[in-house]
């Protein structure tokens, strides 16, 4: 289920704070003042215990969402991942057709996000990758421009 995530580019990184808590609050709040001075208006999107829908916006007339969550395997790790805002997904996959991903706009907010972390100096260690291909055995890349966009 949720053929869409493997699609879905994902940010991984470091985030030295000290606590979880305070860098959960902390990056949903750089997130979130970064993409609506770069995308307009953000909404606060859905709060789910593992994980933290941090931002909702339109793009080129589509709804994009980030989400960011604690990795659980790793500490200090996160995990950032930009995703369609519609239903439209969740029905593909319950109905078994073929998704339909936003490339364009996943690329132009992904690449923003990079620079974006890339600035910030308590993130280090930013690395790309898409769930399917992970799951191949492929490794993460440098930077979002990296990921196979074109690939099925």
């Amino acid at each position: 289920m949720f053929r869409w995530l493997d699609k879905a580019p994902h940010a991984c990184f470091q985030a030295n704070f000290p606590s979880a808590l305070s860098a959960k609050e902390e990056i949903s709040r750089i997130l979130t003042c970064h993409l609506s001075s770069r995308f307009g208006a953000v909404e606060a999107g859905l709060r789910w215990p593992w994980a933290l829908r941090t931002a909702q916006f339109r793009l080129n007339q589509k709804l994009i969402w980030v989400g960011c969550y604690r990795n659980r395997r790793k500490d200090g790790e996160w995990i950032l991942f930009v995703g369609p805002g519609d239903w439209v997904p969740i029905w593909d996959d319950l109905w078994r057709r073929k998704p339909v991903i936003h490339t364009e706009e996943f690329l132009l907010v992904s690449c923003d996000i990079h620079a974006l972390l890339g600035s910030v100096s308590w993130v280090s260690n930013i690395h790309w990758y898409f769930r399917g291909f992970r799951r191949e055995g492929k490794k993460s890349v440098r930077t979002p421009d990296e990921l196979p966009w074109n690939e099925p």
